[in-house]
């Protein structure tokens, strides 16, 4: 067993603090806590093995602990998810100043109730963390003033988990040219993603193009307008421990965030860009909320030719062309058909937010989506 595993406890109140320095054994450098501004704390313990339960490993934490345990078997039971997520890497914070200038706005608006509405999940298009970080964190970032995130999440756990805002203010991840906002309805200034949703980037080169070229094992899926088909980089496993891990703080602090309110920057501004295409929501959102029976609306309906099934399974025609992989104007005026009827916002781009429609309209009907790859 090691000296010392690690446990982080993301939205700790003050009034545990004291039981985890007990639970570090009362030294102040192995307890590292960040101010969420809101009477609540990120912290990360060392934790002497002694201390820790038989058998454990480096582990996330419950959140909303406002009581102090009086033993660490106590702080550990009340605080540690019975589900927990690996964190055998580390939260570093190269945060943007609160200042004019900056990238970087003070709390949420009356607009969206004073609190986050969703996550908006990005690609970064570039290979390292240290690349985001140059653009988009510290003080002296790049993008200074123009651009920012809340985390960048490495594709290794050496590389870890950027903090550029802290989750009590936003950051300036989404907006232009955007469409529709965090539930698929139309959006407008106010309800832009850089005012309305936490900006999550994910170290990812994105699609193959000159410079980057696609390997054996590249996601191939089509783009929210249905014409072109990309492939795309997968995401690491460690990668995806790690974003579920910042899926399970912000969830913490702000667990008014459900399943549905998780989107990729494309969905959003569909047309303009194409992150987070061919992204493993499915599997992201099953460890955030420790629910396996959360469906997969995403991979059935990657390929031109499933979108185009799903529409004529729901009674759309697309006539003599059918499912031929090639999205004509039967198939646009279908798509354009079925989100009228299902009451979506008519925007002709194919989205998580379809992905959903579709999956309801198939459950009245009995039908199942799995069956679209057939």
């Amino acid at each position: 067993m090691p000296d010392e595993v690690k446990w982080t406890f993301p939205g700790a109140t003050a009034a545990i603090l004291p039981s985890l320095r007990t639970l570090c054994g009362n030294d102040e450098g192995k307890l590292k806590t960040t101010d969420n501004g809101n009477g609540s704390f990120d912290c990360v313990c060392l934790v002497p093995a002694t201390n820790a339960p038989a058998g454990s490993s480096s582990t996330t934490a419950a959140s909303g602990a406002d009581s102090a345990p009086t033993s660490s078997s106590a702080i550990v039971s009340s605080m540690i998810a019975a589900t927990a997520t690996p964190t055998n890497f580390d939260y570093n914070e190269h945060l943007i100043p609160l200042k004019s200038g900056h990238s970087i706005s003070k709390g949420w608006t009356s607009w969206t109730g004073h609190e986050p509405k969703g996550v908006t999940w990005h690609w970064t298009a570039g290979k390292t963390i240290e690349s985001c970080r140059e653009l988009l964190g510290g003080p002296d970032a790049k993008r200074k003033g123009e651009a920012s995130a809340h985390y960048c999440v490495g594709r290794s756990y050496d590389e870890g988990v950027d903090i550029y805002v802290g989750l009590e203010n936003r950051s300036w991840h989404a907006g232009v040219e955007q469409k529709l906002r965090w539930d698929g309805k139309g959006s407008n200034s106010h309800t832009k993603g850089s005012r309305s949703t936490i900006g999550v980037e994910t170290v990812n080169v994105g699609y193959a193009r000159s410079g980057f070229p696609a390997k054996s094992d590249w996601i191939e899926v089509a783009d929210t307008n249905c014409k072109w088909v990309m492939k795309v980089q997968p995401w690491t496993d460690e990668q995806m421990n790690m974003m579920i891990d910042v899926g399970k703080r912000i969830i913490a602090r702000w667990p008014q965030i459900r399943v549905r309110d998780h989107h990729g920057h494309h969905d959003i501004c569909p047309g303009y860009k194409s992150d987070v295409g061919g992204f493993d929501f499915a599997r992201l959102l099953r460890g955030i909320y420790d629910d396996d029976s959360i469906f997969d609306v995403w991979t059935p309906l990657q390929s031109v030719e499933s979108r185009q099934r799903a529409l004529i399974e729901l009674g759309y025609d697309l006539g003599k062309w059918a499912d031929d992989g090639h999205w004509g104007d039967y198939s646009a005026k279908a798509l354009e058909d079925f989100q009228r009827d299902s009451n979506s916002t008519v925007i002709g781009y194919w989205t998580t937010f379809t992905n959903w429609a579709v999956y309801d309209a198939f459950e009245v009907k009995g039908l199942s989506l799995s069956n679209l790859s057939n």
